[in-house]
């Protein structure tokens, strides 16, 4: 998309659309594995919610995934509105997707906001957490809690399995 281009409406399936596409797949064998993005590149989210962030600052999306230095693109992990609203999301995705498996993502996290946020640095101290990395980790572990107990397995990107975060694949 050009700067200045005007953005196409939509973007999203109906549930009606999922159930028909899900029916689709399962007829001819094929697991369709939702992704909702966490942490990171969340930045629609932040755009409709911005309570979810750390700046709390209105923000839009921009085209081309270059974005000016005070737009934050994660969620505010001291946040507990974050955990309540992905849980929240998660539970819909589950109700429209059977798969035993839920991908959350898991790249390029922009840590910097949480450095200087005051409820990440309260959770931190709650929580006896040392940096940033280990509230990254926090918050992979706490929506996988929330994935398992609804009886499905989470899914996230390699650096994670590598930095020991999460359980290998069986």
């Amino acid at each position: 998309m050009k700067p200045c281009e005007k953005p196409t409406y939509g973007g999203y399936y109906t549930q009606a659309q999922v159930h028909e596409i899900v029916a689709y797949a399962t007829e001819r064998g094929v697991n369709i594995v939702p992704e909702i993005e966490m942490r990171a590149h969340v930045e629609s989210a932040i755009a409709a919610y911005p309570n979810l962030s750390c700046i709390q600052k209105p923000q839009s999306v921009l085209p081309g995934g270059i974005y000016p230095v005070d737009y934050q693109t994660s969620y505010c992990a001291g946040n507990e509105d974050v955990f309540r609203f992905l849980e929240e999301v998660l539970t819909e995705t589950m109700s429209l997707f059977p798969s035993k498996y839920i991908h959350i993502g898991g790249d390029e996290l922009d840590k910097r906001f949480w450095e200087k946020c005051p409820k990440c640095q309260k959770r931190m101290k709650d929580e006896g957490l040392k940096d940033v990395d280990e509230l990254q980790s926090y918050f992979i572990k706490r929506m996988e809690k929330f994935v398992v107990s609804k009886g499905r397995k989470l899914l996230a990107g390699m650096k994670y399995w590598k930095a020991g975060w999460l359980p290998k694949l069986p």
